[in-house]
């Protein structure tokens, strides 16, 4: 199961041998792939609508993955209980979604599961969330498809968190990446600040906070 670059980093960051929740699952593309690579155990697939699951249950059916891949209709981990997964993953929403389905969810965040997230937009707020629960981030992925850039990350418990000034945007994982890899991604998330300064600036509000922010990710991005 070829899968596209994003959710490719997302498979990249799955522990080995992990027992996997795989939360909007759509098409079921994911644990196809985690299965047949032989990264994962298990998957439990999930979805809060049914086309999606259908889907996905023809796939993995045809895949002949049925007694591996259990498929759910459930609005994120409503249907799963802790001692069925390892490790939870969430892509394709947004921060503020992904901290909703973890919050309805409270085992999910106790400190025994890995968190694989890829959010595609409001990852500041899933970031500040994660650390303020004393979650770290261990590793980070960014690709480009289809010409829009990713991040995704896996979040561990090690009830420390992240208390550095940049913890909302980038992790100490994500700068230990490869300058030519990390460096676009740091230019993305500057560009998308400057607008927010120039729209808070034209209404007269604090910048301040915002403006050392900017600051800061252009010195991290510096050679």
């Amino acid at each position: 199961m070829k899968l596209s670059p994003r959710l490719a980093a997302v498979a990249e960051l799955v522990p080995c041998g992990a027992r996997v929740a795989d939360i909007g699952c759509d098409h079921g593309y994911l644990s196809l792939h985690l299965i047949a690579s032989g990264r994962a155990e298990g998957c439990i697939a999930s979805d809060i609508r049914e086309g999606p699951l259908s889907s996905a249950r023809a796939n993995v059916t045809a895949a002949g993955q049925s007694g591996r891949i259990s498929l759910r209709l459930a609005d994120g981990l409503a249907a799963i209980s802790p001692e069925e997964v390892t490790c939870i993953c969430i892509a394709g929403m947004g921060g503020d979604t992904m901290r909703e389905i973890l919050t309805a969810a409270p085992w999910a965040t106790r400190g025994g599961h890995a968190l694989v997230l890829q959010p595609q937009s409001h990852a500041d707020t899933l970031r500040c969330y994660l650390s303020g629960l004393g979650f770290s981030i261990r590793e980070e992925r960014i690709v480009e498809d289809r010409g829009h850039l990713y991040c995704a990350f896996r979040a561990e418990w090690d009830g420390k968190g992240d208390s550095s000034p940049l913890c909302a945007y980038v992790s100490p994982a994500l700068l230990s990446l490869p300058r030519e890899v990390r460096n676009p991604y740091l230019a993305h998330l500057i560009r998308g600040l400057s607008r927010r300064l120039a729209g808070l600036s034209a209404q007269g509000a604090d910048t301040t906070a915002l403006e050392n922010t900017i600051q800061a990710l252009r010195e991290v991005s510096e050679p």
